[in-house]
């Protein structure tokens, strides 16, 4: 009879002994949950500051593009001006010499009378 109770005796024991494991298991179970979790939230939120980011890189890429092409629009005006000037120029340059030449007339002419 005693080793009878001796073997329940240790069959509890053993048995305590394996819902103590099971515990353990259990909460080791739950705090590695917990920390998946936090990394899940931790990941989605890297995930929307990267996502962030793109879009700000592609906002600023169209700036970019937008500028390149004012720019470009800037410097074909500013030929186009430069050219118009020119032609201004050349024309105030055959203005001054017809001028020239029809006051040298007049003045021969008034000079011959």
């Amino acid at each position: 009879m005693q080793s009878s109770i001796e073997s329940v005796d240790s069959g509890l024991e053993a048995t305590e002994r394996v819902n103590k494991a099971f515990e353990i298991i259990a909460n080791n179970i739950n705090t590695i949950t917990i920390k998946i979790e936090e990394i899940s939230a931790t990941m989605e939120e890297m995930t929307a500051g990267v996502q962030q980011t793109i879009s700000t890189v592609e906002e600023f890429n169209k700036l970019a593009q937008d500028f390149s092409a004012n720019t470009e629009e800037i410097a074909s005006i500013t030929e186009e001006q430069n050219a118009a000037m020119e032609e201004i120029s050349s024309s105030a340059m055959k203005l001054s010499e017809l001028a020239e030449k029809m006051n040298k007339d007049i003045t021969s002419s008034l000079n011959s009378r």
